[in-house]
């Protein structure tokens, strides 16, 4: 842990044990595979990291709403006149 502080970046030392403490507690632990603040509160912390990343979950919606507005602006129903060519597809 003293390497790890001597290297870090900061002001003083309280600002450097406190990048080193979070930085513990985002890390996901090989024995549960979960952080020890999800474990705690349940969610993640983010870090700067995540917000260059986006989530999965943002990907999707994203995805989603684009879908969804993409198959708005199509018409649902077509509308057939008498007399008017129609192509079918003849199973046999």
């Amino acid at each position: 842990m003293k390497q790890e502080v001597k290297q870090m970046k900061g002001n003083s030392l309280s600002t450097r044990l406190e990048r080193l403490r979070f930085s513990y507690r985002i890390i996901p632990q090989t024995t549960t595979g979960i952080s020890p603040t999800q474990l705690l509160m349940g969610q993640r912390l983010k870090a700067q990291m995540d917000l260059v990343k986006p989530s999965l979950e943002d990907l999707v919606k994203q995805q989603q709403q684009k879908q969804s507005h993409d198959s708005d602006r199509h018409p649902k129903a077509q509308c057939f006149i008498t007399g008017h060519l129609v192509y079918t597809l003849y199973y046999k």
